[in-house]
């Protein structure tokens, strides 16, 4: 999949159990049960650093329209072992 650009806003787990109207339960089989992060996402590098730039990579965060909604960053919840 290659290598991407990211910011790491948080780091977290999800709990064992969860509260419905009918109380504590466990969680579901299928959530993952490893620590995840929430990324949100840059774009990815240009072929060459910029010599205006002091011989740096510019990046830009990724953004996101839609019709019903304003632009926003895009974002992810991955693995912390995908990081």
């Amino acid at each position: 999949m290659g290598t991407w650009i990211g910011h790491v806003h948080v780091v977290f787990t999800l709990p064992k159990q969860t509260q419905t109207y009918l109380g504590f339960g466990p969680a579901p089989e299928q959530w993952p049960k490893g620590p995840l992060a929430y990324i949100e996402w840059y774009s990815t590098l240009s072929g060459a650093a910029e010599p205006w730039h002091g011989m740096m990579y510019q990046i830009n965060k990724k953004k996101t329209t839609t019709s019903t909604q304003p632009t926003r960053a895009q974002g992810a919840i991955i693995p912390l072992t995908n990081i």
